[in-house]
């Protein structure tokens, strides 16, 4: 990915007006109610895995769904009409973007900082790759909304979190974030009159409850369960849920994830991880692993416990950094070196040096 953004630096430099005489130049530039549109040829021996739109065409489909969403949804565009104010808002068609698709499709991104701190602060830049552009014009106004009125607003507040942040911090808040810009999309479907019980729009509901806005829902569940409601409604109350999800975020930062995400203790966690009906080693440690980029700390170290009874050595390896790195409350060397040692015992170099590299270091009061 970061190749990619190196390769489109020049272009984003060359739309506000600092070209080079090496950039790699647009194809096509246009402007359309005060948003730059651009699209960028594939390199001549790009050898792409679907038909690629012509420049000209994706152009005008993006302008269409630009035109859908600001004409259909006025709470979007007032939101985009801020960052019009604020900067510069770009609408890129890269069909080598993305790089190469997995079982998800991607269809846009946004990206701010274009590795260019001078012009990122009031750049608000959407790609659209090779499989979004072929999407409706309601779903390209739909991803539009999302992007803009969402990570784009995001970035305007300087709220939006450091991509190295998320690269490298499995608590870094991303899910909150997605949150917030998936309910910008849901804005948008209920503006726009599109039934968010069909086909893919479906898809979309569950996955905001099931995964992207789930800490949150389990949160306002325990802190305001009469708010808590709007998601039994076909059309909830975006404008309600979105200060509650500020809060939420707030008490993240302020207490914790592990506290603001998770209403189970240890104890629960334990025998909900008990329960289960899969109980191998090696996948507990995965449930595990996944409880931890998530957030959940209790339910990370009961299945993680369960995974080292199995002799499933990388839990105990796994159990020791949540106890170096991120209980709250610690660091606690004692538990981590137990951990480490119980490794060590069934035959880990890796715990062995780990354990030399805690050398004589004691628990934290």
């Amino acid at each position: 990915m970061r190749a990619l953004l190196l390769i489109l630096l020049p272009v984003a430099i060359l739309i506000s007006g600092n070209a080079h005489a090496d950039s790699l130049e647009p194809s096509l530039v246009d402007r359309h109610r005060g948003v730059v549109f651009a699209a960028v040829e594939p390199p001549a021996d790009y050898s792409p895995d679907i038909p690629l739109l012509p420049s000209a065409d994706a152009i005008a489909r993006l302008k269409r769904g630009l035109d859908r969403l600001e004409s259909g949804a006025p709470g979007l565009s007032t939101a985009i009409d801020r960052l019009r104010k604020a900067g510069d808002v770009v609408i890129v068609y890269y069909p080598v973007f993305p790089a190469r698709q997995t079982a998800a499709i991607t269809a846009a991104a946004f990206y701010p900082q274009f590795f260019n701190p001078a012009s990122a602060e009031d750049t608000f830049l959407v790609f659209f790759g090779r499989y979004g552009i072929n999407w409706s014009i309601d779903d390209i106004a739909l991803v539009l909304a999302h992007e803009l009125a969402g990570h784009g607003i995001q970035h305007l507040e300087k709220r939006l979190p450091a991509p190295e942040t998320i690269d490298t911090d499995p608590y870094a808040r991303r899910i909150d974030f997605e949150c917030e810009a998936n309910l910008y999309t849901e804005l948008a479907l209920q503006q726009l009159h599109i039934d968010p019980q069909a086909g893919p729009h479906a898809r979309h509901r569950r996955a905001l409850e099931q995964r992207w806005c789930k800490p949150f829902i389990d949160w306002l569940s325990r802190n305001d369960p009469v708010l808590a409601e709007e998601w039994q409604h076909k059309n909830p109350d975006v404008s309600k849920l979105l200060p509650a999800l500020h809060r939420f975020i707030e008490a993240v930062a302020e207490h914790g994830i592990h506290q603001a995400y998770r209403p189970e203790t240890l104890e629960q966690a334990r025998q909900a991880a008990a329960s289960l009906r899969e109980t191998s080693g090696s996948s507990l440690y995965l449930q595990g692993r996944q409880a931890l980029t998530d957030g959940d700390i209790e339910t990370a170290i009961a299945f993680l416990e369960l995974s080292a009874e199995k002799r499933f050595n990388r839990a105990n390896l796994l159990l020791a950094e949540i106890m170096l790195t991120h209980a709250p409350g610690g660091p606690y060397i004692d538990q981590a070196r137990a951990y480490l040692e119980t490794a060590q015992a069934q035959g880990s170099v890796r715990a062995a040096e780990r354990l030399d590299a805690l050398g004589d270091r004691n628990t934290v009061d």
